[in-house]
């Protein structure tokens, strides 16, 4: 996993996360976390967010929409905290 911020006066304004097929397929059996038939365990992702969202992505085989819940899950489980506020579905 590498994660990139962007900051600007001190506050976090976007980053780039980038996820391994190992990252992806440890977190889709993590236990309490588990995501049977993972569409991204077998696969690398990365996203690129500012505070307009979702900005850039990218998934290894292609990308598909029928996946945009996992996505967001996945994401949001790697989303650095100072970040949350990048991703408001997920935030707190």
């Amino acid at each position: 996993m590498k994660i990139v911020k962007e900051y600007q006066d001190g506050k976090a304004v976007g980053y780039r996360l980038l996820l391994t097929t190992a990252d992806n397929q440890q977190w889709a059996h993590t236990i309490g976390n588990c995501w049977p038939g993972s569409y991204f365990a077998s696969r690398s992702v990365e996203v690129e967010v500012d505070a307009n969202g979702l900005v850039d992505l990218w998934i290894s085989g292609g990308e598909d929409d029928e996946h945009a819940n996992e996505l967001e899950a996945i994401v949001a489980a790697h989303c650095p905290h100072d970040c949350a506020h990048l991703w408001p579905i997920w935030a707190e």
